[in-house]
């Protein structure tokens, strides 16, 4: 249990950084085709990382080639819609709406992989998810919910959170039971090249080479940091619940705010109610590891 726990918190660490190096990337909302290309980017960036590492490895059988192709197919289709609607939709109304994630997994987990739906469960995710919302400063959760219903941005940011909770469960079932670092490695490569076969399908493959011309540095520590923290989180489901890992991913955002306040001089103290909020969920989830 030891190698689960630690890739957990490397996982939570590492996506406080990625949430720094996009600070340095600066603000892309509205613009598709490269939030597309930097998507691409990342996704292939973090293929080339682990490739060194995977082709050290042996493979034993490919039955878990499907349902990699599968969770990469799903998670290509929740990335394309996710950057639609951070291009169409308002901030306020989308960026809430993919801190879902939690509350969606916790009934997926229930449903497909018989994970039990506890009181202490359900309370922390709600304290997880409302300190988020604080801590945006946006919606309250069920000013949300009614833009999912209403707002076309808003539901293809839903779609988003529904797709990427299904390929954690495919993952969940099927990564556990083989070598992580190839799983991840194969799946990378995958989503990659959907990404770059639709931009060149749109013939928008120019993209690719502006964005990363744009942003080198932050791109490259970006994809490396993206594709090593799918990693630790294929690890860590292997003995943790998955409706326990990825709220407790949250937690990111907390060092996120510390991070932000040494090198960008974020005020924290506005930022702490929230923040709280979280940390509490999070201590309540920890608790049932």
């Amino acid at each position: 249990m030891t190698v689960p726990i630690l890739a957990l918190a490397l996982r939570i660490l590492l996506l406080a950084f990625e949430k720094i190096v996009l600070k340095f990337m600066g603000d892309r909302t509205g613009a598709l085709y490269r939030n597309l290309a930097a998507s691409f980017l990342f996704f292939f960036i973090g293929a080339l990382v682990l490739l060194p590492f995977a082709v050290t490895r042996e493979i034993s059988n490919w039955h878990f080639l499907i349902p990699c192709l599968l969770s990469a197919l799903l998670y290509s289709f929740s990335s394309f819609a996710y950057v639609s609607s951070i291009a169409t939709g308002e901030v306020s109304l989308v960026t809430p709406i993919s801190s879902l994630n939690a509350a969606v997994i916790l009934l997926f987990a229930a449903a497909f992989l018989g994970e039990k739906i506890t009181g202490v469960k359900l309370l922390g995710i709600f304290l997880m998810l409302y300190g988020i919302f604080i801590l945006k400063g946006m919606l309250t959760p069920l000013k949300s919910f009614r833009a999912i219903i209403n707002d076309r941005p808003s539901q293809l940011m839903f779609v988003s959170v529904v797709l990427q909770s299904l390929g954690r469960v495919i993952d969940k079932s099927f990564a556990s039971d083989n070598d992580p670092l190839i799983y991840a490695t194969m799946l990378y490569f995958v989503v990659s090249f959907n990404f770059f076969l639709l931009l060149q399908l749109r013939k928008k493959g120019k993209q690719i080479v502006s964005s990363f011309r744009e942003k080198p540095f932050p791109m490259l520590i970006g994809g490396a940091i993206n594709g090593a923290a799918y990693l630790f989180l294929l690890i860590a489901i292997k003995s943790i619940e998955l409706s326990l890992v990825e709220p407790l991913a949250n937690l990111s955002i907390i060092l996120a705010m510390f991070f932000a306040a040494v090198i960008f001089k974020e005020k924290l103290l506005e930022k702490l109610p929230g923040g709280l909020l979280v940390i509490l969920g999070g201590w309540l989830l920890a608790m049932s590891v």
